[in-house]
């Protein structure tokens, strides 16, 4: 009798455990993405957690407002309001900037940023022996 209750008392166990399994999978992922913070209060949180942090974590919180004003380009690092996206700076101050033409569209360009050692003849040679 007493291995019918032991046996019994796994089992449902083992049931319990399974269906929570699968409550888990449809409802609670449902629940886990509507608790999750959406927009510039997620990347701010991500910046504070020790996320890539590119400027100082008030700086962010300035250009991170709805409605940044600009009527050209706003570049995607550094937020600068530009005219064209090749006049986009690059986002630290020891980084290098280089333009590389664009051969479908003459008047565009394709900006790489560089630092150290190399300068942007160094990144013309690997863009001529790629583009062969």
């Amino acid at each position: 009798m007493l291995l019918f209750h032991i046996t019994l008392l796994f089992l449902s166990s083992f049931a319990y455990a399974q269906f929570n399994f699968f409550g888990d999978m449809f409802g609670q992922q449902h629940q886990q993405q509507q608790q999750r913070p959406a927009g510039a209060s997620h990347w701010a949180q991500h910046l504070e957690s020790g996320g890539h942090n590119f400027m100082p974590y008030d700086q962010l919180n300035l250009i991170m407002k709805p409605s940044v004003p600009c009527s050209h380009y706003l570049c995607p690092d550094t937020h600068a309001c530009v005219e064209t996206p090749a006049s986009c700076p690059c986002p630290n101050e020891q980084d290098v900037k280089c333009l590389i033409p664009d051969a479908v569209d003459r008047g565009g360009a394709t900006v790489i940023c560089v630092r150290g050692e190399t300068d942007c003849k160094e990144v013309e040679k690997l863009q001529k022996r790629f583009s062969k």
